[in-house]
């Protein structure tokens, strides 16, 4: 297996030979515990490698469940724990992986792990945001239900010049992380 150092380390590499200029536009670091990064997906897998190169720590990605029938990929994704999702419109047995994913997701949040989700659900080759589905506010809530405490959710934001031309620009923009602890006992 690929250790999370190495995936890293070839995240950063891949990223700074991709892009030109990567800028953060960070409020402050989300810092450790609970945390759920939600990001638009605009740029396939290039989301996730800024994503990881970028973060504190690893996430614990969640991604289609198609990703590992390719076998390279599916070390890859077991090596950096990568949560697998299903699709409605993808062959199997999506109630039952479905199940399987909600609950891995709120044990890497009671073990205080990053989750990155994208809620668009695929990438998107239009540069807006496409509607989101309901499982990244599942998941938080879900967690939290189940007894994990301190949940925050930090909204992220990728922003390609020209996603498909290589050593163009990105931004990624890191929201202020939302305390759900703060906001469901508001609402």
């Amino acid at each position: 297996m690929i250790g999370a150092t190495l995936i890293r380390r070839a995240a950063e590499m891949a990223a700074r030979l991709t892009y030109r200029d990567i800028e953060v536009l960070a409020h402050h670091s989300p810092g450790h515990g609970p945390v759920l990064a939600v990001s638009n997906h605009f740029g396939g897998a290039a989301d996730a490698v800024l994503l990881i190169y970028l973060a504190d720590r690893m996430p614990r990605i969640v991604a289609r469940d198609v990703i590992w029938r390719v076998p390279v990929a599916r070390g890859v994704m077991r090596s950096i724990d990568a949560i697998p999702v299903h699709k409605a419109e993808d062959p199997g047995d999506g109630r039952s992986a479905n199940d399987a994913m909600f609950g891995s997701c709120y044990d890497a949040l009671a073990e205080s792990s990053l989750v990155l989700i994208f809620p668009e659900g695929v990438t998107q080759d239009v540069p807006h945001i496409a509607p989101v589905k309901t499982g990244a506010s599942r998941i938080a809530l879900g967690a939290q239900a189940n007894g994990v405490a301190g949940i925050r959710i930090v909204p992220v934001g990728v922003h390609y010049e020209a996603k498909a031309v290589f050593r163009s620009r990105v931004l990624v923009h890191v929201g202020a992380p939302l305390s759900l602890d703060a906001w469901t006992a508001q609402h």
